[in-house]
């Protein structure tokens, strides 16, 4: 895959990351969640961003996820598979010319992913967003997360 660096702050109580654009006020109903960056190919032109933000309920996660998605409706576009209980791909949003979002909510959870330098290429965004939520269920059945986004891919490749 690639040489990666990661910078995994600790679980922020603000859910800055949770918002459209960093707000000093968390989304209404934001219960906690954290935030990770990975730089690869040596180069800020090139980072991934995960958001996982938890709300108290589905209500308060989809209006959130409604406003990260954005209202750039012709940048929207279906994941090759669906991944929880909603989502969406966001390709090329506001001034970017090849970054690609991608977005989800299962129950109170949202997961975003964010890729800057992926040329419109949507396959490594949908695979980080499955590997995530997989991982995150294996949580919540008390295993280990073991999903990695090579499996995914390998698995979305067979398809």
């Amino acid at each position: 895959m690639c040489a990666c660096h990661a910078h995994v702050p600790l679980s922020s109580p603000k859910g800055e990351y949770c918002t459209k654009v960093k707000a000093s006020a968390p989304p209404q109903g934001f219960a906690h969640g954290s935030d990770a960056e990975y730089i690869y190919h040596g180069s800020t032109n090139n980072m991934m961003f995960v958001n996982i933000c938890q709300f108290g309920t589905p209500e308060n996660a989809q209006s959130a996820l409604t406003a990260w998605k954005g209202t750039e409706k012709d940048k929207l576009r279906a994941l090759k598979k669906s991944v929880g209980d909603e989502s969406v791909l966001v390709v090329n949003p506001g001034l970017s010319e090849d970054s690609v979002h991608a977005f989800s909510r299962s129950g109170t959870v949202n997961i975003r992913v964010k890729i800057d330098g992926a040329g419109g290429d949507a396959t490594g965004a949908q695979d980080m967003l499955t590997a995530t939520l997989k991982r995150l269920q294996q949580v919540q059945d008390g295993k280990r997360a073991t999903v990695t986004t090579t499996e995914v891919a390998a698995e979305a490749d067979k398809k």
